[in-house]
């Protein structure tokens, strides 16, 4: 019986000198599930640590700002009124049937020679002759006559017939300038009748 209590003590004793000299179990152990999830956590604060100046470099942008408001437009000035139409001239009263009316006189007949038209430039001998410095004015108004009845005569004078009919040589360029001598206004026809019609000769 002695021997047996002894054997099983020393069989105790080896237990608990085995059992102190073995190293814990939870060091030898690969880790646990808790130190997974620490280190999960380390890791997502590090990344998390990281982003943060990620972040902070692109700072939301603000909202913009409202448009503002268009001013109102101011009102268009009235329209200026028109002055009133003058009135229309009152119409010439009817002639009755007793009356004769005043008719415009008919061009006259062109000439059919200019000797006798031409008599009455005879005044303006002494100017066109380079004999008198201007023409006298009986002159003017015999040109003024012939203008009105036989413009065309005048043609007569410019080409040089006229010479032959006084016997002295006429200054076509006297001849030119004698409507401005005598303040008259020759028609705009006057210009080309003598080269676009017919003159009618000296005599007939």
């Amino acid at each position: 019986m002695a021997r047996h209590t002894w054997v099983i003590s020393l069989l105790l004793t080896s237990a608990v000198a085995g059992a102190s000299r073995q190293p814990p179990a939870t060091a030898s152990q690969g880790p646990t599930w808790t130190g997974l999830a620490g280190e999960q956590e380390m890791e997502g604060a590090a990344t998390a640590s990281s982003a943060a100046p990620v972040a902070s470099l692109f700072p939301g942008l603000p909202p913009l700002p409202p448009l503002p408001a268009l001013p109102a437009l101011p009102p268009l000035p009235p329209l200026p009124a028109l002055p009133p139409l003058p009135p229309l001239p009152p119409l010439p009263p009817l002639p009755s049937p007793g009356t004769t009316t005043t008719r415009p006189r008919p061009p006259s007949p062109p000439p059919t020679e200019c000797l006798t038209s031409l008599v009455e430039l005879l005044p303006c001998v002494g100017y066109l002759t380079n004999d008198a410095t201007a023409p006298p004015g009986a002159c003017c108004d015999g040109f003024r006559s012939l203008v009105g009845s036989a413009l065309i005569c005048l043609c007569h004078g410019i080409n040089g017939d006229m010479s032959r009919m006084i016997s002295r040589p006429i200054d076509p360029v006297r001849m030119v300038l004698l409507p401005a001598m005598c303040s008259t206004m020759l028609p705009p026809q006057s210009l080309f009748i003598c080269y676009t019609e017919t003159v009618p000769p000296l005599v007939p």
